[in-house]
């Protein structure tokens, strides 16, 4: 595949990007949907978001569950337990979304995985683990999947059914950040924090 260097898929894409990554499932080229031809931009100028999104989700989904395995608060075991199976299906989502687009997933390293995943099992206190998860967030690199994946919400080039399966997940992803901060605010609160 030749190298991608355009405005927009430095605008979408992650400073790192190997754009020897994404590669096209064979089925792609002129590839049809629906019986006529695809009216939308090169997908690969966006596949590495969406993959990035279905990394961040799947990786979500496993460190929550084992915070929530862990918690000895009934109201968070179940928030997380809810927000963890929620991302576990948001990454299957959009894997499928990927492969769609004749594309296929591909893995990446995230040491931060590892860390958040060893935090969210430890003995450490809840309101010691949201601190962490937070201060953790808080040194993400920019620009985030969310700003990423917000910008590519509003973009036109940015296929009509990709778009719309972005602005559901967003939708899902604040209910599910608010349903997080009113727990973390109970813990919180109980704790005097």
């Amino acid at each position: 595949m030749a190298a991608i260097d355009t405005p927009y898929l430095r605008h979408y894409t992650h400073p790192n990007l190997n754009p020897a990554a994404l590669v096209p499932l064979p089925h792609s080229e002129g590839r049809r949907q629906h019986g006529k031809e695809s009216d939308m931009a090169d997908a690969s100028e966006y596949i590495e978001l969406l993959n990035d999104i279905r990394l961040q989700e799947t990786r979500a989904g496993i460190f929550l569950k084992a915070w929530a395995d862990k918690t000895p608060s009934p109201d968070l075991k179940e928030c997380l337990s809810m927000v963890a199976e929620r991302e576990t299906s948001h990454g299957d989502i959009f894997e499928r979304r990927i492969r769609e687009l004749g594309y296929s997933a591909y893995e990446k390293e995230d040491p931060m995985f590892a860390k958040r995943l060893r935090v969210a099992s430890s003995d450490m206190t809840d309101v010691e683990k949201i601190a962490w998860m937070r201060e953790a967030q808080s040194r993400a690199l920019k620009p985030t999947v969310r700003e990423r994946y917000e910008a590519a919400e509003e973009d036109e080039s940015v296929d009509q059914l990709t778009r719309s399966l972005i602005q559901w997940f967003k939708g899902v992803e604040d209910d599910s950040g608010a349903y997080m901060r009113q727990v973390y605010a109970q813990l919180e609160q109980a704790e005097g924090v």
